[in-house]
């Protein structure tokens, strides 16, 4: 419940955005942050130093710290005004997997420079803050 909420307003608090505009590709830089709750009711939070590379014609893919908490990914997206949706080819439903894949469908906000990736349940919360570098 907490958490949920949490990336919730994370998210409504990026809203204010220009208009979507057509060209949500490029390279972005940022922190992703994962935020649970873990067994003793208490939230625990990690962080990782990515980057992703989306093109149209190609697809997105994860690099950076991908050793601990966040796999890297790779394959399509497609976005509406408010939320995108990433297919991981790297990202298997029935394989046991301790990293986070960019893989489903979350909430995002970018002004053409900020670039907010927000998704979770209520046991975990899941954003990505990056800016676009080219």
């Amino acid at each position: 419940m907490y958490l949920s909420f949490l990336v919730t307003a994370l998210a409504a608090g990026c809203q204010k955005q220009l208009p979507v505009t057509p060209d949500l590709q490029g390279t972005f830089t940022g922190q992703f942050t994962r935020i649970r709750l873990n067994k003793n009711g208490k939230l625990d939070t990690a962080v990782a130093n990515l980057q992703l590379n989306m093109q149209a014609s190609a697809g997105y893919t994860i690099t950076g710290d991908t050793s601990t908490i966040h796999a890297g990914s790779k394959g399509n997206y497609q976005f509406s005004a408010s939320l995108v949706a990433f297919l991981d080819n790297t990202y298997s439903a029935t394989a046991k997997s301790t990293k986070i894949h960019l893989a489903g469908t979350y909430s995002y906000s970018f002004n053409g420079v900020n670039f907010i990736i927000a998704g979770g349940t209520d046991s975990l919360g899941l954003l990505y803050n990056l800016k676009k570098v080219n």
